[in-house]
């Protein structure tokens, strides 16, 4: 009996390891989130960068081929940062992170302001090309914003450098995305504990089977 509770100790010892380890996995990612809100504040455009990505190349069943210059675009804008209680510089961003993708890929970040406004952007610019981030529409979201009479900017309270700002109000979940795309790790961490407890939970099941077996009561 004594070794049929040392064997246990053993199982159990690892498994209570894991399940505490699960558990800050978890936590720590809920008090991440559940601590993060998204602030208002009004805000000055200062500037705006534009930058040509490439050129992406569309042909149809006819053999006709069209050509669309691509661009992503940056604007800098200056607000007052409620928890730090100071002004800071942060970026409001058209197609972030294309120029680490082919021209011609879809735009895969649809959280940062191209991706709010592009029904309007389309809209204005009558355009129906075929692929996203084209020149014409970031020099139109540019237009619209720097020639705009009031600002408002929309950020994360913990966002502390201002990198990742809006000029409309982002959907609840933009949060998490901007979050878990700027610390994968956490990304990791969270499916690595959903993983240990699940597989936890099917251990337990079973051992309980197996016991329940043996002792002869099924």
């Amino acid at each position: 009996m004594d070794c049929l509770g040392v064997q246990k100790l053993h199982v159990w010892c690892p498994a209570l390891v894991l399940i505490l380890m699960a558990i800050v996995a978890v936590a720590w990612f809920e008090a991440i989130r559940l601590t993060t809100d998204v602030l208002a504040s009004p805000c000055t455009i200062v500037d705006s960068h534009i930058a040509d990505i490439g050129t992406c190349t569309v042909c149809d069943d006819m053999g006709n081929c069209e050509m669309y210059p691509v661009s992503m675009a940056r604007i800098d804008v200056q607000f007052r940062h409620g928890p730090l209680g100071e002004n800071i510089t942060g970026a409001v961003w058209f197609c972030k992170n294309k120029l680490f993708e082919e021209p011609c890929l879809a735009h895969k970040d649809a959280f940062d302001q191209y991706g709010l406004d592009l029904s309007l952007i389309r809209s204005a610019t009558l355009n129906t090309a075929p692929i996203d981030c084209t020149t014409a529409e970031i020099l139109q979201g540019l237009e619209d914003w720097t020639n705009a009479e009031s600002v408002t900017c929309y950020y994360a309270n913990n966002d502390l450098k201002g990198e990742n700002v809006w000029l409309t109000i982002p959907p609840a979940s933009t949060i998490d995305h901007i979050y878990f795309s700027d610390h994968p790790e956490s990304a990791v961490w969270l499916g690595l504990g959903g993983l240990v407890l699940l597989a936890l939970l099917l251990g337990c099941l079973a051992v309980e089977g197996a016991e329940l077996y043996f002792s002869g009561l099924v």
